[in-house]
């Protein structure tokens, strides 16, 4: 009895300190932004009011948990930001082992899409966990010329143009790979000053995330860049470098329809969460972009290779989009959970046999072959009231569920509902989202 006293007390104080710590960093966090937006804006910065310790966002009563940690290793010269805006590349400086090219179909004349080829490291040798086939090298589309262009590999009914190939990771043919070399050039300060100005805020941007919006709807679209990380073999068992582009970034700040970046970006957030509690051995990710077309011969084995990593018993979060609408599958204990933010969830039969198959697979290669996986629908999970918002709602329930330490999703989702998220409850993935992409400008 007093050792649960004792307990309780401790988790009383440490809640009260995580919220003091996280009310402070909301304050500074708005107050950089403000200085920031002061210094390309030209414009007198704006201070929020003081209450006392718990100053919070007038957008969300709860910030990113990676807030004060960005903050404390960023770099406070002002001069450099400055510098930075400046400079203003026009061609994204490439990382190590990738470089700027342009894409040709049918032979080497006909340009019809621009990216980025992957020349070194294990980037470079596989797609999706598969290894490219000789004379093929791994590209991603960042941009297009020639939109209803068919692609060099296409897949019927899922990536069969161009266009549909765009912000993706795809195989290329070596001499259809153009390599060029691009001069830096910048762009006038006062010209971006300028666009900076005369930006207007749409009304669904968080307040603290509106440096990032102008970010994205000027510099990003004048110049054609986008924003990219790479993400650690540990994230979604395999290097995957991911590139955000502008229309992502406005989509997620406007609160239209997200694709597959922002998703996997909030999944990468989530990895760094899980790994600072130590809870690693608890939950996993898939990524987004390695469920795409299910059905292709290499889908099961990358999956069956996934799930063998790491404790038998972790939950690993597979966010799935049939076409156009986000749904969450989790692998948890041989069984396969489906969360449907739409009132009335769809049977998705292609994707349910072919996680079917993969978890079959994995119990016969792990021993477990008396253990049949059952599919379990969750109909008590919030619904979307409309219809762009399956993504966030996707977000939202792997949140809550890395949050709750009882793990009782099961029983927690198990009867049908009608209730939906609140707004408030949605900007907070958002926001932490949007400062995380925003922590790899």
């Amino acid at each position: 009895m007093a050792r649960d006293k004792e307990r309780d007390k401790e988790l009383e104080e440490t809640k009260k300190m995580l919220i003091a710590q996280q009310a402070k960093t909301e304050a500074m966090l708005y107050e950089r932004i403000a200085q920031l937006e002061a210094l390309v804006t030209g414009k007198t910065a704006m201070h929020p009011p003081a209450t006392g310790d718990n100053v919070i966002s007038p957008i969300s009563d709860k910030g990113s948990f990676h807030d004060k940690s960005r903050i404390d290793k960023s770099d406070h010269n002002d001069a450099k930001v400055m510098e930075n805006v400046e400079e203003c590349d026009i061609i994204p400086t490439p990382g190590k082992g990738v470089g700027v090219c342009e894409l040709a179909v049918d032979n080497i004349n006909n340009i019809v899409a621009f990216g980025s080829v992957f020349e070194e490291g294990e980037l470079s040798k596989t797609l999706h966990g598969v290894p490219l086939k000789e004379g093929t090298v791994r590209v991603s589309v960042d941009g297009i010329l020639k939109p209803d262009a068919v692609l060099p590999f296409p897949i019927e009914g899922e990536m069969e143009f161009v266009r549909e190939a765009l912000g993706s990771h795809v195989a290329w043919p070596d001499d259809l790979v153009v390599r060029t070399m691009f001069k830096k050039k910048k762009k006038n300060p006062q010209f971006v000053k300028s666009l900076f100005d005369q930006v207007e805020i749409n009304p669904w941007v968080p307040k603290r995330c509106k440096l990032l919006y102008k970010h994205a709807t000027t510099i990003m679209k004048e110049t054609g860049s986008s924003i990219s990380t790479v993400f650690s073999k540990e994230v979604f068992g395999e290097p995957t470098q991911l590139f955000i582009l502008s229309e992502n970034v406005i989509n997620l700040l406007e609160m239209q329809w997200i694709g597959q970046g922002v998703i996997a970006a909030y999944e990468g957030y989530l990895h760094e969460l899980i790994t600072e509690r130590d809870l690693l051995d608890t939950f996993a990710f898939v990524d987004p972009a390695a469920t795409y077309n299910c059905q292709r011969p290499d889908f099961v084995r990358y999956l069956v290779d996934r799930l063998k990593e790491g404790k038998s018993d972790r939950i690993f979060f597979m966010p799935y989009n049939p076409g156009k609408h986000w749904i969450l599958t989790i692998l948890w204990e041989g069984e396969i959970y489906m969360l449907d933010p739409l009132p009335k969830p769809i049977h998705y039969k292609e994707w349910e046999t072919s996680v079917m198959n993969a978890v079959k697979t994995f119990n016969a290669e792990t021993g477990r072959v008396n253990k049949l996986p059952k599919v379990k629908p969750l109909p008590g999970v919030p619904k979307q009231p409309g219809g762009v918002e399956c993504g966030y709602y996707v977000m939202r329930y792997m949140k809550e569920i890395i949050e709750d330490e009882t793990l009782s999703f099961p029983t927690k989702w198990a009867v049908k509902t009608r209730k939906s998220y609140s707004q408030a409850q949605i900007d907070e993935v958002r926001i932490e989202v949007a400062d995380y992409i925003q922590s790899w400008v």
